[in-house]
Parts: C-alpha cells; structure tokens; sequence
C-alpha cells in the first residue's frame, strides 16, 4: 500500500514538475514588430525570372522610423542602393512602399514570422502587360 502512495506522488511531482518546465507563451508578435526585427533576405522569387545566383545578394530593413533601405550584398559587404519610406495598412496586411516622388507600391503580405516574409505585387512588365510577383524573405543572417 505504501508503495502506491509513493508510486502516486512521484507520479504527481513529476507531473508538476513537467508543466513548470514548459516554455511560457510568448504574446504574439504584431506585424509592425515581426518586419523590423532583423534585415530580410530575398531566397525565393516568381514573376519578374531572376537569376537564382542572385536572389540571396537581394537584401531589405524595414527600420522603425519608417525608412525602407534596399542593399546589395557583394563580397560581404552591404552596399544601399535604393532608400524610400514604407507604412502598413490600417489592417496590416500591405507594406506601403513611398517613393521620393509620393507615388506608392502596395505589396501584400501573404506569410510573415520571425524567419520568413513573403509578399505578393503587381507589376507592369516592359510591354506593359501586369505581371503577378511573390517574393519569399528569410532572416537575413551574415555567413
């Protein structure tokens, strides 16, 4: 009969003990929080035919003040090519791309967490036929 008890209670304490180890629930991330965490690096891309050699030299930062910087990675180096402004919309679901001359390009976002963003656009080809993009981001890390 003690053994029982004893089976019983290590049983209890290990039951405790399990679900007192458990990682705690992280709160959601927000969409606004999730694009500025890190740079994101182009791995992926449908509709405009890049070279697959050059898709990871591709390389955003959405910053917090609401710059937009576009690098081009070569030889380890960062390099700016491009400097706009973005917002999201109300419903956070498009990045709003501000060029320097206030004309705006919305791109939807179809995926986003803490490693990967995709986004979908429209874009006029050079014979002016619109062409769907999707354009799939990872964490941007340095190798």
């Amino acid at each position: 009969m003690e053994r029982n008890y004893f089976m019983i209670l290590t049983l209890i304490l290990a039951g405790i003990f399990a679900t007192s180890c458990q990682e705690e629930e992280q709160e959601p991330k927000d969409t606004a929080t999730l694009l500025t965490a890190h740079k994101w690096q182009l791995v992926e891309e449908s509709g405009l035919n890049l070279p697959k050699e050059s898709l990871g030299d591709n390389i955003i930062e959405l910053k917090n003040d609401g710059g937009l910087v576009y690098y081009e990675q070569e030889d380890d180096a960062e390099n700016v090519f491009q400097e706009n402004k973005w917002t999201l919309s109300d419903d956070e679901k498009k990045i709003i791309e501000i060029l320097p001359d206030d004309s705006k390009n919305e791109s939807e976002i179809v995926e986003i967490n803490d490693k990967t963003l995709k986004i979908r656009y429209t874009e006029a080809n050079p014979g002016g036929e619109l062409m769907t993009v999707i354009e799939t981001y990872r964490k941007f890390s340095k190798q």
